[in-house]
């Protein structure tokens, strides 16, 4: 069921929406920010792309704007924290059952 709605045109338009909303209110203000008055200053381009992707998920399945990617670019906690869970996740899927209930046992898992 869930995934015809995520394939549906009305949710695909609204991503899109949100999607360039959140490109020309920040990610642009970001990029020129940095090229601006960078000083050759690096930043990780992959660490910007994903503080645009988690405000455009909370946007669309939370009706929330975190604002997560502004300039400063600091260390969100709830972006954190759901990084986390996310790898912690995929960890236990491509791990064995048998391995990945030894480390939980030793407490050696990424869950704690």
């Amino acid at each position: 069921m869930s995934s015809l709605e995520f394939h549906s045109a009305e949710f695909c338009a609204m991503t899109a929406r949100s999607l360039v909303k959140l490109v020309h209110s920040r990610l642009l203000l970001v990029l020129e920010d940095v090229t601006v008055s960078g000083g050759g200053t690096p930043i990780d381009l992959q660490d910007v792309l994903l503080l645009l992707t988690f405000d455009n998920v909370c946007m669309i399945a939370f009706g929330i704007d975190l604002g997560c990617l502004h300039l400063g670019l600091l260390e969100i906690p709830f972006a954190k924290a759901f990084e986390d869970a996310t790898e912690a996740t995929i960890i236990c899927f491509i791990t064995p059952t048998a391995i990945w209930r030894a480390l939980r046992y030793f407490d050696l898992s990424s869950e704690s």
